[in-house]
């Protein structure tokens, strides 16, 4: 076994320890952290997942990066889930979009569309975030950002003959 796995292994161990110890199923750190019961399962059995979900599953069960792993102590004394009085952010790579300079920096157009878009329950990664906030950003400066808030795309109006100084041609046997 590779030390990659170990630490892999390791850390899905500590996972499902700490889940037990809270009493809690599957399902239910499903609901609480938003991370689907496969990728808990495939953690908890020794594979890889994705820093974003390991941060979703620590910050559900208030711990660190390192106590989930298992590479630190969990605190002294009982363990107790963080409280969950304020309604989940149903699009927390959203929330954390909003923090960067260049989003910040948009124009308003582009971040009311940005708002605007359906989730469709699912949240995009961060990264696809940032490529629907350049693709908006891109669109904006070149005069098409109207066709999608329209709901279909802008396509720039062709030039006129006149406008480039070339003569229209004639088709023979016209003229």
């Amino acid at each position: 076994m590779a030390v990659n796995d170990e630490k892999a292994q390791h850390a899905g161990m500590a996972l499902r320890d700490l889940r037990r110890r809270l009493g809690l199923s599957q399902e239910a750190l499903e609901r609480r952290s938003g991370v689907s019961q496969a990728t808990l399962s495939r953690f908890e059995v020794g594979q890889d997942i994705y820093l974003s979900n390991a941060v979703q599953l620590a910050d559900a069960l208030g711990v660190t990066l390192d106590e989930l792993a298992g590479r630190a102590p969990l605190p002294a004394g009982a363990l107790r889930l963080p409280d969950q009085a304020t309604p989940k952010d149903p699009y927390p790579n959203r929330s954390r979009l909003r923090a960067l300079p260049e989003y910040k920096a948009a124009p308003a157009e582009v971040r009311e569309l940005i708002e605007a878009l359906p989730g469709g329950g699912n949240d995009l990664t961060l990264f696809e975030w940032i490529g629907e906030l350049q693709l908006f950003s891109m669109l904006h400066k070149k005069g098409q950002l109207e066709g999608v808030l329209r709901g279909r795309p802008s396509t720039p109006k062709p030039e006129s003959s006149r406008a480039t100084g070339r003569r229209a041609r004639r088709k023979p046997g016209h003229g």
